[in-house]
């Protein structure tokens, strides 16, 4: 039986799609996100796995079906990419199809010579195909270009599922769902004697093909890495083996890449547990008392309801009324002085991960998301006013131009000195300040943008 969900109505969220998959029986882990622009949500510069790499510790390991878990990951991060893992926990197999590599030439072969492909399938973001097959065990291992350009997701895998983002700004996207997943085809389930053939059949040419050679040359860098060589000698090997062994070679700057970043895994020297001297920390307990009269009923409510420390929506909640006063309260330090201090006031939340940091503070926030969004829908017809002004001002002042001209050529002084004037004045006008937006919140905290927005 087919079935297509209405993402319209049926999910909504991220968090939808996730319950969905978790009540197919299927196993899954919250992935970081790529935004638009193609970045990915885990900071790193280049990262070489936008919106791909797990959230989670161990991986496909910590994948789970358990719906109270997986609310739990996707409150912490709404908008991460949904994992599915493949395998025996959630009794499927993945064909993925990478366009890039020749994969929908190799899947053309493939329908050809075993029929067409007629199971759950995916448009990935890459606009690549993603074919899920049921399996009853754990013999379908994960593989890699079996063909050009076609991996299998099986045992201690996953697969980026719908509606991911990927790096490109697509969506992952279902082209048919089906409740009853079609079994692995018989190709799928000798994988192995294919590969043994493969390997015999390019053996003689000793070439690690597209889709493989990343993680070859990664393998082999690692390996010097340990064996003690330095960052400029590994770079100089894999150049070598990229040259003689990669059909066809990769691009000069990514094996430099491949070389540099696995610096980052030198193994470090960590202490002793033994020498590590547990700090004495008496930590004061926020209690109700602590709490503003007029803030404590809703502050209670929210904690209680999410089932979290008071402390989490209070100090949010403070903070926040802070950046709506701003400089209105003064500090005279001094009685018979004008030596005047305006305070500013900074909250942070401590606590380990998953303990719902995140949506407590959106919570408390949301007053405050309130105001922005008024003063926004303001400073929009701020600056519509401001920039018929400056169309108006600027027609007037060539209008005086013209009247002061005529005036000179007159030789009318006393009237070309009074239009000398109404332009001065216009002028004085037309030069006032363009409107800014009043800011109550950043979430772009390095020291340039800060700059920028203090100017204003």
């Amino acid at each position: 039986m087919e079935v297509i969900f209405n993402t319209n109505v049926d999910c909504v969220s991220n968090l939808d799609w996730a319950m969905q998959y978790v009540n197919q029986g299927w196993s899954v882990i919250p992935l970081y996100e790529a935004d638009i622009d193609g970045h990915c949500s885990c900071g790193k510069k280049n990262c070489t796995s936008v919106g791909k790499h797990p959230r989670v510790k161990n991986g496909s390991k910590d994948g789970s079906s358990d719906p109270l878990m997986v609310k739990k990951w996707w409150n912490i991060w709404p908008n991460a990419n949904i994992g599915i893992v493949t395998g025996s926990a959630s009794k499927i197999c993945v064909l993925d199809i990478d366009p890039k590599n020749g994969g929908l030439d190799s899947l053309s072969m493939i329908q050809e010579k075993y029929g067409p492909l007629m199971s759950s399938s995916v448009r990935s973001g890459g606009q690549g195909k993603h074919f899920y097959f049921s399996i009853l065990d754990d013999s379908i291992k994960n593989h890699v270009n079996i063909y050009p350009g076609i991996d299998i997701r099986g045992e201690g895998g996953y697969i980026v599922a719908p509606p991911s983002r990927h790096k490109s700004g697509d969506i992952y996207q279902w082209e048919r769902l089906l409740i009853d997943q079609v079994p692995a085809p018989d190709f799928l389930k000798n994988i192995d004697a294919l590969k043994d053939k493969k390997s015999k059949n390019t053996q003689s040419e000793n070439k690690f093909l597209a889709g493989s050679r990343n993680n070859f040359l990664t393998s082999v860098s690692g390996y010097l890495l340990r064996q003690g060589m330095q960052h400029s000698a590994i770079e100089e090997v894999l150049m070598v083996i990229n040259k003689n062994s990669c059909n066809p070679s990769l691009p000069l700057e990514e094996v430099k890449l491949i070389a540099k970043s696995i610096q980052r895994y030198k193994e470090e020297v960590w202490p002793d547990l033994e020498d590590i001297i547990e700090p004495e920390i008496q930590l004061c307990e926020m209690s109700e008392e602590l709490l503003p009269d007029n803030l404590k009923d809703w502050i209670l409510d929210i904690a209680l309801r999410m089932q979290i420390p008071i402390d989490f929506i209070a100090i949010p909640v403070i903070v926040s009324i802070s950046a709506v006063i701003g400089r209105k309260f003064r500090i005279y330090p001094k009685k018979n002085d004008d030596w005047i201090v305006v305070p500013n006031l900074w909250g942070g939340i401590i606590s380990r991960p998953g303990t719902l940091k995140s949506p407590a503070i959106a919570e408390a926030l949301k007053p405050l998301e309130s105001i922005v969004k008024r003063e926004n829908i303001k400073y929009i017809d701020e600056i519509a006013d401001w920039e018929i002004n400056q169309t108006i001002n600027h027609a007037t002042s060539e209008a005086f131009k013209d009247h002061l001209i005529r005036a000179i050529k007159k030789g009318n002084l006393d009237e070309a000195e009074a239009f000398k004037y109404r332009m001065k004045k216009n002028h004085q006008e037309s030069s006032s300040r363009k409107p800014a937006p009043k800011r109550l919140k950043t979430n772009d905290t390095t020291v340039e943008k800060l700059v920028e927005l203090l100017l204003d």
